[in-house]
């Protein structure tokens, strides 16, 4: 009598082992896929937003609600950063986070320096403003990408 542990498949179930030659070796691991420009200088400008959010008020409740407000295109600028992997793109995007960071740092000055009691609304329209300038940078980069997906196929 064979018995076979319930946790183990079926021989029809099992797994292609790794050396099958549907496996890409070369394709690029995830560590190679996040230290890329882009994805390094858009988790760098998050950071130090987040930290100088967390300097601004009091509360960690307050920081979570401003944080996807203020520093919410970096999230579209990183995933940008996945998928345009070329390294001319890679560069724009970077750019476009330091400007960004540029963008967030004169904003969070004039916030903070403002006597006026409602100047912490500012900080839910930092990345409103922000978008027109950003969506250059992020065409720039596509283009730029389907550019050399173009020019690798002829």
């Amino acid at each position: 009598m064979n018995e076979t542990s319930p946790f183990t498949p079926p021989e029809s179930e099992s797994l292609p082992n790794a050396t099958s030659n549907d496996v890409d070796v070369n394709a690029p691991t995830l560590v190679q896929r996040i230290c890329k420009p882009a994805i390094v200088t858009t988790a760098i400008v998050a950071i130090l937003g987040g930290l100088s959010l967390c300097a601004t008020f009091d509360s960690i409740f307050g920081v979570a609600f401003i944080f996807p407000f203020s520093l919410g295109p970096l999230a579209i600028t990183g995933l940008f950063g996945f998928m345009l992997p070329g390294r001319i793109s890679q560069w724009i995007l970077a750019l476009s986070s330091v400007c960004y960071g540029v963008w967030f740092l004169f904003m969070y000055e004039a916030c903070n320096n403002s006597p006026s009691s409602t100047a912490g609304l500012g900080f839910l329209v930092i990345g409103l403003y922000s978008l027109p300038v950003l969506f250059f940078f992020w065409i720039a980069a596509w283009a730029v990408h389907l550019e050399s997906i173009s020019d690798r196929g002829q």
